[in-house]
């Protein structure tokens, strides 16, 4: 760890009491989790995209379009909860 990586946090109670708090630099965590909220939105911009049009239902390509977007949407909020639950 560098010297500068870790901030710290010192917060005066009214009572005169500090209380400090080391804040670690934010790790590969936060990276996977932003990783994958990205995922996500751009999963959900697709999907969205195709639900709004009705010949989804009726065009064989765009309905298959429709299901695949649907699973990456899933996916990625699978990949969310994931990161979530490590932490």
């Amino acid at each position: 760890m560098e010297m500068f990586d870790t901030l710290v946090e010192t917060r005066i109670e009214a009572d005169g009491t500090a209380q400090v708090r080391t804040m670690h630099e934010e790790g590969d965590q936060s990276e996977a989790m932003r990783e994958a909220c990205g995922m996500f939105l751009t999963a959900e911009r697709k999907f969205q995209k195709l639900n709004a049009n009705p010949a989804c239902v009726t065009d064989p390509k765009l309905n298959v379009e429709w299901w695949d977007s649907l699973e990456l949407n899933r996916g990625a909020t699978t990949i969310i909860g994931n990161c979530g639950a490590k932490q």
